[in-house]
């Protein structure tokens, strides 16, 4: 029943990396005694200021502000590492020696060193990076980070195979060289604007014409966003030109049908959930410093393939396939202590239930043929699927039954 995974949780090594990525930060910003006193406030503020009308009243330039930098650089940059260096590995992004990469919106690149905490295969490549931020602060702190990195994990006199160029420039500038992979991390809004409503419909499907026809000609495209209502409606939207313009969706999508939660007045929103216990705990106390109690890490994301390999990607041809987006949950079955789990399928969501539901993770990937229709699930309205199928012996969710009945993402 399981086709793939797209979480398999944060392996030993990957953990360890993050557990002392604290040393990298420290390294690099050096901050004294009086600024790390004040790190845990310029945190909070900084946080209201991003999360305040979508960053309404920060200046364009507010990276280039010491205190605003090391803020993001202490804090928010770790976070986003952890929400990255979970998804990237279940990506399956396949770079040979001499791949072009181009990141949107780098930041302190942020993309390119959960690249490497992530994909310890990679390494050794010749990968080309072109990174581009209007933030040039921002970027040269973050190739700073990065090699500091390569040091910790490789030693003091270890150099990268990878090829780094940083460009403080308009992110749009990006779409003008050849990449095999076009990243844009949490910058969907500076393509659309900051209304709370996001991007219309007309904005979103200019900006997919950019990626797949302008100059980069990439062989897939990826957008990473926080899971947000707001911006997991940009991708669900964005998805919808994708497809208009014949490019394949590659994820989290397992069809290229209607998008259950492409309506602005869905109730829910596509989204992944990975618990904040996992993160660092020198991560989780700064956070507590800060004020900024954390329970969980939420992303958005949206993989889109090459038009011209369309035709040719027989991967998953004639399965019927569907993306798990829910823990699993108690149904309302007349005590029977049946659990379910919200599933994306061609034709809309339904409701996955029997025993074979608990060994699953949100973000799998699963088949559905062999699951019948059992009726409509009463607390959602929503088809009800199943089969009798066993539990395996040994499972990673024997507390799933423990949980609350989820809110449909």
């Amino acid at each position: 029943m399981l086709h793939s995974r797209l979480f398999a949780g944060v392996h030993t090594d990957r953990a360890t990396a993050l557990d002392h990525y604290i040393t990298v930060i420290d390294a690099v910003l050096g901050l004294k005694r009086k600024h790390a006193a004040a790190l845990p406030d310029n945190i909070k503020s900084l946080s209201d200021a991003l999360t305040s009308r979508r960053g309404e009243g920060l200046r364009s330039n507010y990276m280039a502000d010491p205190r605003i930098l090391s803020a993001y650089v202490s804090y928010f940059l770790p976070w986003n590492l952890f929400r990255l260096v979970s998804i990237l590995p279940g990506l399956d992004l396949q770079l040979p020696e001499k791949s072009v990469i181009v990141d949107l919106g780098s930041g302190p690149l942020t993309f390119v060193q959960a690249l490497y905490l992530a994909r310890p295969d990679l390494r050794r490549q010749k990968l080309v990076f072109h990174c581009y931020d209007t933030a040039g602060a921002a970027l040269k702190m973050g190739k700073d980070l990065f090699f500091e990195l390569v040091k910790r994990t490789e030693g003091p006199e270890a150099k990268s195979a990878w090829h780094i160029e940083i460009e403080q420039a308009p992110l749009q500038a990006g779409l003008t060289k050849r990449a095999d992979l076009v990243v844009a991390v949490n910058v969907v809004n500076e393509f659309v604007g900051f209304s709370r409503q996001g991007g219309n419909e007309s904005e979103l499907y200019a900006v997919a014409e950019k990626f797949l026809f302008g100059p980069a000609q990439p062989g897939r495209i990826l957008f990473v966003e926080p899971g947000t209502r707001m911006a997991s409606g940009n991708l669900a939207r964005l998805r919808d030109a994708f497809i208009e313009l014949g490019a394949p969706i590659k994820g989290p999508c397992t069809h290229t049908g209607s998008c259950p939660y492409g309506n602005r007045m869905s109730k829910g929103w596509c989204h992944f959930i990975m618990p904040a216990k996992q993160a660092p705990s020198w991560l989780r106390d700064l956070s507590k410093r800060a004020g900024l109690h954390k329970e969980r890490a939420g992303l958005s994301y949206l993989d889109i393939g090459n038009r011209e390999t369309v035709e040719h990607d027989t991967e998953n041809s004639g399965l019927r396939l569907g993306r798990v987006l829910s823990d699993a949950f108690p149904l309302r079955l007349g005590g029977t202590g049946a659990m379910g789990r919200y599933v994306c399928a061609e034709g809309g969501l339904v409701v996955a239930m029997g025993d074979i539901v608990q060994s699953w993770k949100q973000g799998d990937v699963i088949r559905l043929d062999g699951l019948e229709t059992l009726g409509k699930d009463e607390k959602s309205g929503l088809p009800l699927v199943g089969a009798q199928i066993q539990q395996p012996r040994s499972t990673r969710d024997n507390d799933s039954a423990k949980r609350p009945y989820p809110k449909r993402h």
